[in-house]
């Protein structure tokens, strides 16, 4: 038997080597827990909550479901390969909220509630402890408020018939005549662009000041395939 008990709480027998049962409810639930894990402050936590006052005053039905998510969380850390995970900062949040995610369809919200059970039974450990290394590792276990407060839902950006008030065109309208407009004005500064390499006196202009640059043994020739840089200077 486990020596964690306080007055009008319930007491935790070992029935055999690694499993445990305790009265929860009105009935008594068995657990497991790997014998060489028994030791870890996660572990000593959870067993001290479910034996204190604290937890035997709460209705059945709490009871029951913060048993069975802390039975839980025990059958996740028997899944370690490596026990000093245990005391791994990580090991709330994200690896057992993640856990939670990957193995059951649950929303959000009931597994952030199912890892808060385990921090809560932390917690309570924290209260009641006057080891200064085992409050070190409990506080380093328990997740920030920040790393399980739900995310706040973004602001989903406005479509473009959403900008302009009172807009009598779909989406599909809008971008469509922007292509149209982008597609015009590429090719109308194309076409100036191939109107003034065209006139001599541009190109004589531009000569000149190539040839104050040096660039004189470069002469500009005309090629509309070309890119505009091209078009102007080629060594030939």
């Amino acid at each position: 038997m486990l020596n964690l008990t306080e007055s009008t709480s319930s007491i935790i027998v070992e029935i055999s080597r690694g499993l445990y049962s305790t009265n929860v409810d009105g009935i008594n639930r068995t657990f497991e827990i790997k014998p060489e894990l028994i030791g870890y402050i996660v572990i000593r936590a959870c067993l001290k909550y479910l034996c204190s006052a604290k937890f035997a005053n709460l209705r059945p039905s709490t009871r029951r479901n913060e048993f069975l998510k802390i039975r839980d969380f025990f059958d996740y850390l028997g899944t370690l390969d490596y026990p000093v995970a245990l005391s791994a900062k990580t090991l709330l949040y994200p690896n057992y909220f993640n856990y939670l995610k990957n193995k059951k369809t649950a929303t959000t919200n009931s597994i952030r509630s199912e890892v808060n059970i385990v921090s809560k039974a932390l917690k309570y450990f924290l209260s009641q402890s006057s080891n200064q290394g085992d409050i070190e590792i409990a506080q380093r276990l328990i997740p920030t408020n920040r790393a399980l407060k739900k995310p706040s839902p973004k602001r989903p950006k406005l479509s473009m018939s959403e900008i302009f008030p009172h807009c009598p065109y779909s989406n599909l309208e809008l971008l469509h005549s922007l292509r149209i407009v982008c597609s015009w004005i590429i090719n109308r500064t194309a076409q100036e662009r191939n109107e003034l390499l065209d006139n001599e006196n541009v190109v004589g202009e531009l000569r000149h000041i190539f040839d104050d640059l040096c660039f004189s043994s470069y002469p500009i020739i005309l090629n509309s395939s070309l890119s505009s840089r091209q078009r102007t200077l080629r060594r030939l």
